[in-house]
């Protein structure tokens, strides 16, 4: 007999291997991959692919979808506002560099207010400083007032910032507003 265990567990692995890898089953197998294993009685191969649109702030993103109020208290739905492009321009009253996109910004809202809205979004401040602030500049495009989800999910990590949104609420710009000239505007819509 074998005396060595160390010869004996070999030869039954190498029998078990030559058992179990000579098989075939006696049904053939039907290989899928994620985690549906049945087949979709009601597939049509006819059906047009669907698109999988992500929500996102990246270009080409649908950009997240957002209830805010206006500083006189209004609510404001992004998904309402499909059909024309949006422009969305993130700021504050204390911050410098905001203060030299105000001029672009209501320009850009006086010129193209029938094809294009433009939605300033304050982040931080009381809406009736909000609306001090812009009548001292006579500034008339909207203002909602942002929340931290709402900065958050658009990723806002400093101010100015904008954003401009297609007709179907896609990103198409996303960045410094300073790069956002009505050249460059006009290409995205």
């Amino acid at each position: 007999m074998l005396r060595n265990p160390l010869v004996l567990i070999i030869l039954m692995l190498s029998v078990s291997i030559l058992v179990v890898g000579c098989s075939s089953p006696s049904e053939p197998t039907d290989l899928t991959y994620g985690s549906n294993s049945q087949p979709d009685d009601d597939d049509n191969d006819n059906d047009p692919i669907q698109p999988v649109v992500t929500t996102g702030v990246d270009v080409g993103n649908e950009a997240p979808e957002f209830t805010l109020a206006d500083t006189y208290g209004d609510n404001v739905v992004l998904s309402e506002l499909r059909g024309k492009p949006v422009l969305l321009f993130f700021w504050a009253t204390g911050c410098v560099y905001c203060e030299e996109q105000y001029p672009r910004i209501q320009g850009f809202h006086d010129s193209y207010a029938d094809s294009l809205t433009v939605l300033s979004i304050n982040l931080g401040d009381d809406p009736q400083l909000i609306n001090a602030f812009m009548a001292d500049r006579d500034l008339t495009f909207p203002c909602l007032v942002g929340t931290t989800a709402m900065q958050t999910a658009y990723e806002v990590t400093g101010v100015p910032h904008a954003l401009v949104l297609d007709v179907e609420g896609l990103v198409t710009f996303n960045n410094h507003p300073g790069y956002l000239t009505e050249a460059n505007l006009m290409e995205e819509f």
